[in-house]
C-alpha cells in the first residue's frame, strides 16, 4: 500500500490450493491493477518462477519489484527479522519507493537492494557454495565470472531497471537448468 503509482502483480505459489485466496488479497493492495496468480513447481527457489514463469511478462516493465515470503528455513527456523528487513528496504516507505525511482532515471542504476541483515555476515557476499552455480549461469548469459566479494541482495528481495537485465529476461529459462529444491 506504499506505493505511490500503479502496478501489477505476478506472484507464484507452489499451493495449489492458496491461489484464490492470495488473488482476492493482493486485490485489495491501493492502486494494483492486475493480479496473476499462478502455481509454480517448488524448484529454483524464488527466482525460477520470476524467469521462467513471468519472465516474458516482466520484460515489458522499466522496472520490477522482487520479494518473495523468505522463509529460509533451511537455517533451522523462519527468518522473520530477515524478512522484514528486507521488506521495509524496498517496500517500506512511499519516499523511499519514490526515490527508488529516481535513481533510476537520473543515476544511471541497474539494481537496488537494502543493506545486509545482521543474520547476513560480511561473508555471504562471496560465493561460498555458489561458484560453479555462479560460473554456469554468467556464463550462460555471456558475463564474465570473478571470483571476488559480490556486493549483491543477499535475500533476494530487490528493484530492478530491466533494461539493465536484459539478457536475463530476453532468455527463454526451463526450470530444469535450476535443479531440485533441496531445503
Amino acid at each position: 500500500n506504499k506505493m505511490p503509482y500503479s502496478f501489477d502483480i505476478y506472484c507464484s505459489t507452489n499451493d495449489s490450493n492458496d491461489k484464490d485466496r492470495i488473488t482476492k488479497e493482493f486485490e485489495k493492495i491501493k492502486n494494483v491493477k492486475k493480479v496473476i496468480v499462478k502455481y509454480t513447481k517448488n524448484i529454483g527457489r524464488d527466482y525460477a518462477p520470476m524467469v521462467c514463469e513471468f519472465g516474458k511478462n516482466l520484460k515489458k516493465y522499466d522496472y520490477v519489484c522482487h520479494i518473495h515470503t523468505k522463509k529460509s528455513l533451511r537455517t533451522g527456523a523462519s527468518q522473520d527479522g530477515w524478512r522484514l528487513h528486507l521488506l521495509d528496504g524496498v517496500l517500506g516507505k512511499t519516499d523511499l519507493i519514490k526515490n527508488i525511482f529516481y535513481m533510476f532515471e537520473n543515476d544511471n542504476i541497474g539494481i537496488y537492494f537494502p543493506d545486509s541483515h545482521i543474520s547476513a555476515p560480511y561473508w555471504s557476499n562471496t560465493w561460498m557454495g555458489a561458484r560453479s552455480l555462479g560460473v554456469k549461469y554468467l556464463s550462460i548469459l555471456g558475463i564474465p565470472f570473478e571470483d571476488k566479494y559480490q556486493d549483491f541482495s543477499v535475500g533476494s528481495m530487490f528493484w530492478i531497471n530491466v533494461k539493465a537485465m536484459h539478457q536475463i529476461f530476453n532468455r527463454t529459462w526451463k526450470y530444469e537448468e535450476f535443479g531440485k529444491e533441496k531445503g
